[in-house]
């Protein structure tokens, strides 16, 4: 996998007032169907569809009725509005960076924060042409912003699964925060109380350093 850096050197980002200026001008529907993928009979049955569904967007509606996949989209407004594609499954995506932005913006908006600085922060849309999603970024951060480009589903599933490791991680804490509890107010004194706190000791460090394996075992 390789680092975000990299891959944002294919095009430069968009400034914040000409990004908001094309997002007002382009229109999906228009865009696929100048680019060929897409006729104009396909997009008013897909807009037809929309109005028959459940609040989705024109994309995933298109994607639903196997028009156009959702790469071949967002790699088209990716070109369109000068901003780099990133493929999540090929990247490393920076910790620091993740913390920087609230999960339930993460969620909502469909975005991930892949790599920060002191003065900046590179944020991945599933959306581009969302200007809610990009304003939500920035007043989140208050940061410079720049934007990249990624499929939907998997900044979606990327969401999902950092979502469930941090509860993951919160949880285990807890447990372990009671089992030190429970032995500091245990009975038991010399080896027994000595061995169980040495035992959580353990696991916490080791959770902590990202250990994938961890071996206690019994004396005698």
């Amino acid at each position: 996998m390789s680092a975000p850096d990299s891959a944002l050197t294919e095009k430069p980002a968009t400034t914040a007032n000409n990004g908001a200026e094309a997002r007002r001008r382009l229109r999906l529907g228009e865009v696929l169907v100048k680019e060929g993928l897409v006729t104009e009979a396909q997009i008013e049955t897909a807009l037809a569809t929309q109005k028959q569904g459940k609040g989705k967007r024109l994309g995933e509606v298109l994607v639903d009725l196997r028009i156009v996949d959702e790469v071949t989209i967002v790699r088209t407004l990716a070109n369109r509005l000068d901003l780099p594609f990133i493929d999540l499954n090929q990247v490393q995506v920076a910790e620091a960076a993740l913390k920087e932005l609230p999960s339930h913006v993460m969620r909502d908006h469909n975005v991930v924060p892949i790599a920060s600085d002191e003065t900046s922060i590179t944020v991945t849309f599933g959306d581009p042409l969302s200007v809610d999603a990009v304003n939500a970024v920035r007043f989140s951060c208050q940061k410079r912003l720049v934007e990249a480009v990624s499929a939907p589903s998997q900044i979606k599933r990327f969401v999902n699964r950092s979502a469930s490791i941090s509860e993951s991680k919160e949880e285990f804490e807890v447990f372990l925060q009671s089992l030190s509890s429970e032995a500091g107010q245990s009975s038991e004194l010399g080896e027994n109380a000595a061995a169980v706190r040495l035992a959580n000791k353990i696991i916490l460090d080791a959770v902590r350093d990202r250990a994938s394996d961890i071996h206690i075992e019994p004396n005698g």
